[in-house]
């Protein structure tokens, strides 16, 4: 007897309200496009780890822009303290340049090699004794460089004492690093 009672009751409902049965499967499809888009986060505190990653993922931005901040400046004092050496270089072989070309005159006035040639060619026995000059005339002892030659050697050792200065500039400053020679 209750089940009639609960079927008619349930065909009084269906006349009284035919146009909202018409609105159940469009009531339907929006409970299963919200499970679908949101699941169930009520279940098992997925709330709770939604909005922890999301303030996880806020943290992380701010803390890349900080790092970001911080790279940015520590680039540009870097820029400064390179340009800074850079300048000191400059000045330095400035300074050294006429050092170097000035030793190297006088080093080539003082050992100079006198022209003693013949028409055979020079005769290294016939060689003065003098502070340019070894003790003994023994050939191989004595070499006659060109002037020209002999200023581009000093200005090229010049030009390797200047990178190698500079370089452990950088390396003391910080810009560069030291790294073991390979073992072969």
């Amino acid at each position: 007897m209750p089940l009639f009672a609960a079927l008619d009751a349930a065909v009084a409902l269906f006349k009284r309200f035919r146009t909202l049965i018409a609105l159940a499967p469009v009531l339907a499809l929006c409970a299963f496009l919200w499970v679908k888009l949101y699941g169930f986060l009520w279940i098992d505190g997925a709330i709770e780890q939604r909005d922890k990653a999301r303030a996880q993922v806020v943290q992380m931005e701010a803390a890349s822009k900080e790092a970001r901040a911080k790279q940015i400046a520590l680039n540009q004092t870097n820029q400064e303290l390179s340009q800074r050496i850079a300048a000191d270089a400059t000045l330095r072989h400035a300074e050294t340049a006429v050092a170097v070309n000035r030793a190297v005159s006088d080093y080539a006035r003082r050992n100079r090699v006198q022209d003693y040639c013949s028409r055979s060619g020079p005769d290294v026995a016939a060689l003065p004794s003098g502070p340019g000059a070894p003790d003994s005339p023994k050939s191989d002892e004595v070499l006659a460089i060109p002037r020209e030659d002999f200023e581009a050697l000093a200005n090229d050792a010049l030009r390797g004492a200047e990178a190698r200065a500079f370089l452990i500039d950088q390396i003391n400053a910080g810009l560069a690093v030291v790294y073991p020679e390979p073992q072969f």
